[in-house]
């Protein structure tokens, strides 16, 4: 009978260790499943920062030339207009959603990181690389704007200096 016992608790023993185990176990796959999206958001986050800035050195350059007041043909002008009205284009129909979407994905993450008091994840890197992606793109869409403004100033001299000038 005591022998039957002992077999007995050291059976349940076993048991609730094993739960405990897998437990720990699902609790550790779960922290490693938050440091991969971690690190998926930083490195989304570092491609839209990249392509962020990629359109704005583009702008910058047509900027130049425009303001240097370049011999612009039409021609030109309406390279200048199409390839600025592209960037306007994939902003808004795609990399703007992209970024609100990956911002309330990390967000979302910081949140359940703190909920799971998951203190490992770099949750100061994750803040840091919103901030930044919210700055290069409100940057674009600020030299976009000024980019447009200038555009429109130039077919406006162009188209006064020009009779015949065609759209």
């Amino acid at each position: 009978e005591e022998i039957s016992q002992v077999i007995t608790r050291k059976r349940n023993d076993l048991i609730s260790t094993s739960e405990h185990l897998d437990e720990r176990l699902l609790a550790f796959r779960n922290v490693l499943q938050l440091h991969r999206k971690a690190k998926e958001h930083l490195d989304d986050a570092a491609r839209l920062c990249d392509w962020a800035d990629e359109r704005v050195k583009m702008i910058r350059r047509a900027k130049v030339n425009v303001q240097q007041d370049v011999a612009l043909t039409a021609e030109d002008l309406q390279r200048l207009e199409r390839d600025r009205d592209s960037v306007l284009s994939k902003l808004k129909n795609g990399k703007e959603n992209e970024v609100v979407d990956l911002l309330t994905r990390i967000q979302l993450l910081l949140e359940t990181s703190k909920q799971l008091e998951v203190s490992s994840i770099d949750k100061d890197g994750l803040v840091e690389v919103s901030q930044q992606l919210e700055e290069r793109f409100d940057r674009l869409q600020q030299i976009l704007e000024e980019h447009g403004l200038d555009l429109e100033a130039l077919r406006k001299k162009m188209e006064d200096g020009n009779t015949y000038f065609e759209n």
